[in-house]
């Protein structure tokens, strides 16, 4: 009987120690995460046609803005979630611009837009007017533009009799529309927004500056823009305006005839 107990004893001992030897060992599962978003490449040539690349989602919840390498043209944008984006360049003056493109961004994959040319096209900075039928000597002239608001700066200089002596003025015209919104007729308001003014400004020494204006009463001025150009950046038009007197120093009117312009903005 002891000898039985004895043998059951160790059976049961020797089937312990076989379980324990052979310990399922369960697995660490690993997950890895899925790759969402995508790179875009390209280079702009010339590298001084472009100012900055817009990279827009469709979807309006996601966008970058890339300044081009100086150099090289070179564009690369990362982290790009998959999907559609639109394309939009800001060109420099002199720069042909193109119309916005629409590219499909893959997660994990680079989109190459490959090398984009810019064309060239002409900076115009052409002005001319007549004041009080003389034709004003204009040598250079600014233009903003952001519709619906227009401005324009029209320098010349004049010999002219301050009272004191003959001496070189300075004479600005400025043109300010707030409401262009394509090619037509804009009859300027009574504000400064609406407006054209003309300054004679001496040079220092020569006695006071005196200005003109629409806005005051009996003032008028009329713009017609004939065309604007998106792809060049071209405006064209004319111009025409009764100015009264807006300062102390300004005597009579100012009528402004033969006023024409085409300007490329930036």
């Amino acid at each position: 009987m002891k000898r039985t107990i004895a043998c059951l004893i160790l059976v049961s001992i020797a089937i312990s120690a076989c379980h324990k030897g052979h310990d399922t060992v369960t697995p660490q599962s690993s997950t890895t995460k899925p790759v969402t978003n995508g790179d875009l490449s390209g280079v702009v040539s010339p590298a001084v046609a472009v100012q900055a690349v817009s990279v827009v989602s469709t979807s309006g919840t996601n966008s970058k803005i890339i300044i081009p390498d100086a150099g090289t043209g070179a564009i690369n944008v990362s982290g790009l979630t998959a999907g559609n984006y639109i394309i939009h360049f800001t060109v420099n003056a002199g720069y042909k611009v193109p119309a916005d493109s629409t590219v499909t961004i893959t997660a994990g994959k680079t989109t190459a837009l490959g090398t984009l040319t810019f064309t060239p096209t002409p900076v115009y900075s052409i002005s001319s007017y007549k004041a009080n039928g003389t034709v004003q000597n204009t040598y250079s002239a600014r233009i903003n533009y952001t519709s619906p608001n227009l401005s324009i700066t029209v320098y010349g200089i004049i010999a002219y009799n301050s009272g004191f002596d003959y001496t070189d003025a300075f004479c600005p015209l400025n043109i300010n529309l707030n409401a262009v919104t394509g090619p037509g007729t804009y009859v300027c308001k009574e504000t400064p927004a609406s407006s054209i003014t003309y300054q004679i400004n001496p040079q220092a020494g020569q006695g006071p500056g005196r200005g003109w204006s629409s806005i005051n009463d009996g003032g008028s001025a009329t713009v017609i823009i004939t065309d604007i150009d998106p792809a060049t950046r071209t405006i064209s038009g004319t111009f025409t305006a009764i100015l009264v007197p807006a300062t102390a120093y300004a005597q009579g009117n100012q009528v402004i005839t033969d006023g024409t312009f085409k300007l490329t903005y930036q």
